[in-house]
């Protein structure tokens, strides 16, 4: 029997509304509450967004993170890096990029 939250919601379902994957990365990105903690990962991988993400913010470059991470591909990598870049220039109301 599935746990009830105060509201009425299921677990599942709530935790299903804060790991939603946006409409532009479902195809790059995915996460299930039984894989790795229901960490946001890479498809067909069990490498988190987070690592991408850590590794740019360190100071390292996508080269390293794909060398690091073999199994994602640089089309997965680079969908996430648009998107990001993407998010921030609608955010700060700046041209997007063609």
């Amino acid at each position: 029997m599935e746990a009830r939250v105060a509201v009425g919601f299921s677990a599942t379902a709530a935790y299903n509304r804060a790991r939603t994957i946006p409409e532009e990365l479902q195809g790059v990105l995915h996460s299930d509450p039984e894989i790795i903690s229901g960490a946001v990962r890479f498809i067909g991988t069990r490498v988190p967004v987070q690592a991408l993400i850590d590794t740019l913010d360190g100071g390292g470059s996508l080269e390293e993170f794909l060398e690091g991470w073999p199994c994602v591909t640089r089309e997965q990598a680079l969908g996430v890096i648009h998107w990001e870049k993407t998010q921030t220039r609608k955010v700060f109301g700046l041209e997007l990029a063609g």
